[in-house]
């Protein structure tokens, strides 16, 4: 799973020295694109009526 398996969204642990695994903007791409799209498909609807 693109978005790294959390139903809560994605989340981020840093290091000591602010730190973290790059991994995690991949995540954090993923569910952007997928926020916008899920608003996009809602306004549409919303047009629609």
């Amino acid at each position: 799973m693109d978005a790294g398996g959390n139903p809560y969204g994605t989340s981020l642990t840093v290091d000591m020295r602010g730190n973290f695994d790059v991994k995690v903007l991949v995540a954090v791409n993923h569910q952007a694109r997928r926020v916008v799209t899920v608003a996009e498909t809602l306004l549409r609807g919303q047009e629609a009526r």
